[in-house]
């Protein structure tokens, strides 16, 4: 999808939300990053891509990569007492 043109971009939105609407699109040289976190936005974009007629292509697979251990420990450090216990 050409992201050179925030319009082109909005009305690629627009035809995921509805796909009832025809688009003509012009050429451009720069492509957009969509991502989908769940399938239901995989479809999302499925149906503004044949709406709209530019095709993705799928840069990584589904998935996270990420050890279990992430996230599981705050980086904020735990509130230290007061001489008073408080």
């Amino acid at each position: 999808m050409p992201s050179s043109d925030p319009y082109l971009a909005y009305r690629f939105g627009m035809a995921m939300a509805d796909h009832t609407i025809n688009h003509a699109e012009g050429p451009a040289a720069q492509h957009a990053v969509i991502v989908a976190y769940t399938e239901e936005e995989e479809d999302i974009i499925r149906g503004g891509e044949s709406q709209t007629g530019h095709w993705g292509k799928m840069l990584t697979d589904r998935g996270s990569r990420e050890p279990d251990s992430t996230n599981t420990r705050s980086p904020v450090a735990q509130p230290k007492k007061n001489r008073y216990g408080v």
